[in-house]
């Protein structure tokens, strides 16, 4: 099954390039639950605004822009700060 939207799959395609396992970004997100993770997995819902926010605040190289629009490389050069 695909993903929900297209920033749930570049959500899931970003934690993939990382090499992190689904239950490292639970654990690292307070309102993440490892049954909603699944769901995201799964593509039986979306990455909501307010855990990408959340997950680009724990990996700090993760870019937001192209995680929401496609833009831009997946993850920020040295010297780049974005605030997500």
């Amino acid at each position: 099954m695909g993903a929900f939207n297209d920033y749930t799959e570049r959500f899931l395609a970003t934690i993939d390039a990382m090499g992190i396992k689904d239950s490292d970004v639970v654990n690292s997100l307070d309102d993440l639950s490892k049954g909603t993770m699944s769901k995201i997995r799964t593509g039986r819902c979306g990455v909501s605004m307010n855990t990408l926010q959340a997950f680009c605040m724990a990996y700090q190289n993760t870019n937001p822009d192209y995680i929401l629009t496609g833009r831009g490389e997946m993850f920020l050069g040295e010297g780049e700060n974005v605030i997500c």
